[in-house]
């Protein structure tokens, strides 16, 4: 009975990927959509805004004027599977939360001090906090709030994508006022 009642529910409830709606045996996405949902490899990227280059240094724009104030990297190229992850990141946070260690862990940047949340992704960052054994700030959102709990020590922002170079450099700067140490920022799309 349980294996006709399996294909009854197929039948009434079928499993379609969620971005582009094939038939699909994996959860949420197709195994074509779930290509487009790896880790962008940080070979042949600037070491400061991720940029696409040749070599693996600094870009022509972050030697001469960096846009942004501090390294930032990405989990994630745009597409259609990635954008829809990243919309569903709060139904998610364990499998995000894991996405962000691997980028982590591809990159080779040094174990931070404390993560910093920002736009939401307490959950997300909380499950990558325990992956890497670091703790997790709550106290932030897209407003710095709570500044004179952070200390000395190296900081990792976790950001959705909702941030544009304006939000990044007034928090980095707010930051940098009572963390007067190295911070980087980890952002979900590039």
């Amino acid at each position: 009975m349980r294996l006709h009642r399996g294909n009854f529910l197929d039948f009434i409830f079928p499993k379609f990927c969620g971005c582009c709606l094939e038939s699909r045996s994996s959860p949420l996405f197709c195994s074509e959509c779930w290509l487009f949902c790896a880790p962008i490899d940080p070979e042949g990227r600037c070491i400061h805004c991720f940029r696409e280059i040749e070599e693996p240094t600094l870009c022509i724009e972050c030697k001469e004027d960096p846009l942004l104030p501090i390294p930032v990297a990405y989990v994630f190229e745009r597409s259609d599977p990635a954008y829809f992850l990243c919309q569903k990141v709060q139904q998610f946070p364990e499998a995000m939360g894991s996405f962000l260690w691997l980028q982590w862990d591809q990159l080779g940047w040094p174990v931070p001090d404390l993560i910093l949340p920002l736009s939401g992704l307490l959950q997300t960052a909380q499950v990558f906090g325990e992956l890497i054994g670091r703790p997790v700030l709550p106290a932030l959102n897209s407003l710095v709030r709570d500044i004179e709990m952070i200390e000395e020590g190296l900081c990792l922002l976790v950001i959705a994508n909702t941030l544009n170079a304006k939000e990044m450099r007034d928090v980095v700067k707010e930051l940098a006022e009572t963390f007067p140490k190295k911070i980087y920022a980890l952002a979900f799309l590039s």
